[in-house]
């Protein structure tokens, strides 16, 4: 898809939010509660998906989707503040929540602007012959892991090209946009990437592959498992290391990016 089309796509949908809420509201009152109850309803859903990544891609599980996800926060407040603008009696602050919603209009412009110009981080690093990549940065263990895990696939990729299609920023990147790199990257391969709660044994068994995320330091992981362990490749060591299910099991959240074949 051209970057210039889901960029303007995307942030048309903030514009007929807003247009939306302001019609309904100024059709009465009870338009002005069913939008709220709206915006609350969508709130809730958002906050629940955010929390729970693998529900997020069960639900949407298409391509295109990639470019939404993280927009949805400012559709929400958009159609929010469309909603409330009618409902203000004084002039002076319905002209102020009309620069507000510019503004938000404007902020969400420009957190997809990586649409058009993508940030790049990282360096030219690729996975060796065991299948390891050490990350260049102290915040490119997602996109380095993804190197890791794909070279078991025998896709070779770069830490700079992962961090770049899973969205990383010198603060890092999410789990879902780290899912995103990774299907964009096996888009048109025999392999899929599947974001899904996993068990520890789960990723143990034979051949899996995975990129996991240690929550309590905030780290992401790869992993390969040979059945009475997995082979786990941590970007911050210079070599992949021998966890038992017991081990892993203390250091994963329970999601994980699993690369599979794709079904026939």
């Amino acid at each position: 898809m051209d970057s210039m089309l889901p960029f303007l796509v995307v942030n048309l949908i903030g514009i007929v939010a807003f247009a939306s809420g302001l019609a309904g509201a100024q059709r009465g009152r009870r338009w002005a509660l069913a939008g709220a109850g709206l915006v609350l309803a969508l709130l809730v859903a958002k906050s629940a998906l955010t929390q729970r990544p693998a529900w997020e891609a069960a639900l949407f599980p298409w391509p295109w989707y990639i470019y939404l996800q993280g927009y949805w926060i400012f559709a929400i407040a958009l159609l929010f503040f469309g909603t409330a603008i009618p409902q203000l009696p004084i002039r002076w602050n319905r002209v102020a929540m009309v620069a507000l919603s510019l503004a938000i209009l404007a902020k969400g412009a420009f957190a997809t602007w990586w649409m058009i110009a993508p940030e790049h981080h990282g360096e030219e690093r690729f996975a060796d012959a065991d299948h390891h990549c050490t990350q260049s940065t102290m915040y490119t263990c997602a996109p380095t892991s993804c190197v890791c895990a794909l070279s078991y696939l025998g896709i070779p990729a770069s830490e700079a090209e992962m961090a770049t299609l899973c969205l990383t920023r010198t603060g890092g990147t999410t789990v879902f946009n780290t899912y995103r790199g990774l299907m964009l990257k096996l888009a048109g391969t025999d392999y899929r990437p599947r974001l899904a709660n996993v068990s520890a044994e789960d990723l143990t068994q034979d051949g899996v592959t995975a990129v996991i995320d240690n929550p309590d330091i905030q780290h992401a992981l790869a992993v390969h498992g040979r059945g009475a362990d997995v082979l786990v490749h941590d970007p911050l060591c210079q070599a992949p290391q021998s966890w038992s299910a017991q081990h892993l099991r203390e250091s994963f959240g329970g999601v994980a990016i699993v690369l599979e074949h794709r079904s026939p």
